[in-house]
């Protein structure tokens, strides 16, 4: 070996163990060395300046102290100088790797670890710099080892067959929502537009709308609209879409909209649907804190005109609510209000039984004293409770509690005497 090429194998063998690299050396008078990188832009003929190999700091030496400079080679000029020095060995090879690693010649170096095990197919430290693994004798790249494993790639990544065929079914669900997107935009912009050709076409395609897939694009484009025809057509459009999660919105609809026609045209689509799952969803609902929520829960429930539903409109037909009144300065009750709903929002979806109430403004007390608020709890009877009892039972008991619990008992004494 070459007086040269152990000179190189030193140095590589004091980087690897140091974990830096060669630097520019300039000798000053009185024997100090400064190890860095001579900034040849920054520097002039007088003044020499220099990163320092340990800190990144810069320094500013007077080019009469300096002795001597030696200036570090180009890493890949000197690449070209040694490489024929190393044998075509794998173990040479291995090492001019390991030199060019620590010159961060990423290309060379891959280039001589795949030569070293051309050499050498088992060179173990070579195979392992290139990440292959040894599995039952065999060295497999990652890839290679995760196929062995039963994985396939998917969008740059592996994952078992099944989880692809989920992933590659929700990519085409979500290409097809995008596609939704925009039809539904452009068909009602062509319905609230000036062209009544134009206008005829966009509603009857949007009325046409039948894949659950256009789920979002209907409700994004059509249930926020301050129109209120356009939230009808919503209504009629949901009714046409199959599936649980179109009856959970129109459950929905029946709440939280201010409108009372697009309530009534949520719920003649539940009554077409007939749907358990929106009874079932009604009947929690009418547990909710808020009398309005109560108070649409049952005038669905009675349309939909379900037996089950019974028990829990009795639970319903009086109910207890909190309400904030003002009262004037001495006692006196100078207004009252609990708040004008003005709207409804599901607290959680999709199924959701819990709504919260949107926008309440609090009536300001009047009269000539300062008014005080409280909270005061009220007994509430329920017409529209009442009314679906009667409309689902075809018997009336008023508002007496305990009476309709009496006949419901009766009733289920007779259904189980008729089972016997």
């Amino acid at each position: 070996m070459s007086r040269r090429k152990n000179i190189l194998l030193a140095t590589l063998a004091l980087a690897a163990v140091s974990g830096t690299l060669s630097a520019d050396t300039i000798k000053l008078e009185g024997g100090r060395t400064i190890r860095g990188q001579i900034l040849d832009d920054k520097s002039s003929t007088e003044m020499l300046v220099v990163k320092l190999q340990t800190g990144n700091a810069e320094v500013t030496i007077e080019r009469r102290k300096i002795q001597e400079i030696i200036r570090e080679k180009n890493p890949a000029e000197e690449y070209e100088e040694i490489k024929g020095t190393f044998a075509d060995t794998a173990e040479d090879q291995f090492k001019l790797a390991m030199w060019c690693e620590t010159k961060k010649l990423i290309k060379q170096r891959k280039v001589h670890l795949q030569k070293a095990i051309e050499l050498d197919p088992d060179h173990a430290q070579a195979r392992e710099k290139l990440g292959y693994v040894k599995r039952e004798g065999t060295w497999m790249t990652p890839n290679e080892l995760k196929e062995a494993k039963g994985l396939v790639r998917f969008n740059g990544r592996y994952v078992t067959p099944q989880e692809r065929e989920i992933l590659e079914q929700k990519k085409r669900q979500d290409d097809e929502e995008k596609e939704w997107h925009a039809r539904v935009k452009m068909w009602k912009g062509w319905m609230i537009g000036n062209d009544s050709a134009k206008a005829r076409i966009g509603e009857e395609r949007l009325k046409a709308i039948d894949n659950p897939n256009a789920m979002e694009a209907v409700l994004g484009h059509l249930g926020k609209e301050q129109s209120e025809p356009l939230r009808v057509l919503m209504c009629v459009i949901l009714g046409n879409l199959p599936g649980e999660q179109a009856t959970a919105e129109l459950v929905k609809r029946c709440i939280i909209d201010a409108s009372p026609n697009v309530r009534w045209a949520a719920i003649e689509r539940l009554v077409e649907r007939e749907d358990p799952s929106a009874v079932r969803s009604l009947i929690k609902t009418l547990s909710s804190e808020h009398n309005t929520v109560v108070r649409r829960a049952a005038d669905a429930l009675g349309s939909l005109d379900d037996a089950s539903a019974v028990p829990a409109l009795i639970d319903a037909l009086v109910t207890k609510h909190k309400q904030v009144i003002t009262r004037g300065g001495g006692g006196s009750l100078a207004s009252s209000s609990s708040g004008a709903i003005l709207d409804f929002e599901p607290v959680v979806a999709p199924g959701v039984v819990a709504y919260r109430v949107v926008g309440a403004p609090v009536q300001q007390g009047v009269g000539f004293s300062t008014p005080s608020q409280e909270v005061v709890t009220l007994r509430v009877d329920n017409q529209e409770v009442h009314n679906a009892l009667v409309e689902i039972t075809k018997e009336d008991f008023g508002y007496n509690q305990e009476a309709w619990r009496a006949w419901l008992a009766s009733q289920r004494q007779k259904d189980n005497a008729k089972k016997r």
